[in-house]
């Protein structure tokens, strides 16, 4: 209709205006890459620093930090783009227009449960069972690099055959995944709104895969950082030129528009992060 057409043309009058940030980006990124690579005995001086100060801390030694970590990585994210949905300026890169009222920007009582649910029986059990051992030497610059993207690109393979599992076998509706697509158009807050058998099939995921790479505890704190600022980004129901799925080159990233097509229909799309699987199966 006429306010699809509206939206449309201001959505691709936006990605107009805003093409030279998406390359911009690109260029810095490369540069800053090689410049750093250029300097790796500096790099590695620095995360070792880093880590030297870090690991003395009782926070960064308790047992539970690493899942801390993740719901304050959550809540920030969430919350950041929640605000930009109140901010007119963000407005014009919402792949839907769907209104946002003051109330939508307070943490939702499913957000809050599902942070109390992953939580509290981790704390518990931590405490029961102590075991967190830090070593005195950190990742090196390419360790921790190559560790953070195996591990994401690791998760990302292993939850798709369960993600399709949930949609293509009715068996498996008991898991609950319908309630993580209770609600269309996306908004930040989706990305922790699910049942208890589905968000504790994506942790257990991540787990695994953290312990197959063998990250070093200060890549899966960083790990937890970057995954749930992608998750997120997923279900902001944004579109912005420099998004990761804009920065990164030939479409390898399908991005908040893949995500809001995959809730919208279900049908395609049902990797969260990249998009070689998807293609390789025709789910797009």
């Amino acid at each position: 209709g006429l306010r699809h057409k509206k939206l449309r043309s201001r959505y691709f009058t936006a990605l107009s205006m805003y093409d030279n940030s998406t390359l911009s980006l690109r260029v810095l990124i490369v540069t800053t890459s090689l410049l750093i690579a250029s300097r790796i005995e500096v790099s590695d001086r620095v995360i070792q620093d880093i880590w030297d100060s870090a690991r003395q801390t009782s926070l960064v030694k308790h047992d539970t930090f690493e899942p801390l970590v993740a719901s304050v990585s959550f809540f920030l994210w969430v919350m950041m783009f929640r605000l930009m949905d109140r901010c007119p300026r963000w407005r014009k890169f919402k792949l839907t227009e769907d209104e946002v009222s003051a109330s939508d920007c307070r943490p939702p009582q499913h957000a809050i449960d599902s942070l109390l649910a992953y939580l509290i029986p981790l704390f518990l059990f931590d405490q029961l069972f102590p075991r967190r051992k830090l070593p005195p030497e950190a990742p090196t610059s390419i360790l921790l690099v190559s560790q953070l993207f195996l591990g994401i690109f690791l998760y990302d393979f292993l939850f798709f055959w369960i993600h399709v599992s949930m949609h293509k076998m009715k068996c498996l509706r008991f898991l609950g995944h319908s309630i993580h697509h209770s609600k269309h158009p996306l908004d930040a807050t989706q990305v922790v709104k699910h049942s208890f058998a589905d968000g504790f099939l994506q942790v257990a995921i991540n787990v695994i895969t953290l312990h197959l790479v063998q990250s070093h505890p200060m890549t899966r704190a960083l790990h937890n950082i970057v995954i749930t600022y992608m998750l997120t980004e997923l279900h902001s129901g944004f579109d912005m030129p420099w998004m990761l799925h804009r920065l990164a080159p030939f479409g390898i990233l399908g991005g908040p528009p893949a995500h809001e097509s995959h809730h919208g229909n279900g049908k395609k799309h049902f990797q969260q992060f990249f998009t070689y699987l998807d293609r390789a199966f025709g789910y797009v």
